[in-house]
């Protein structure tokens, strides 16, 4: 838990604590195999709400 605490310089480094912090949440697809293992779906939902707001 030290580690996760510590304050990091390096990009890497912080993204290892990163990926560390939120493994259940990253990896839950994995434990429940109805969830998709990607944000595809999201993605898609707000595509062309972004596409709008770039043209307006």
């Amino acid at each position: 838990m030290d580690l996760a605490l510590a304050r990091y310089t390096d990009a890497d480094a912080r993204r290892a604590v990163r990926l560390e912090k939120y493994r259940d949440e990253i990896f839950m697809f994995l434990r429940h195999p109805e969830l998709p293992a990607t944000n595809n779906h999201g993605e898609r939902e707000v595509c062309f709400a972004v596409l709008i707001g770039k043209i307006m």
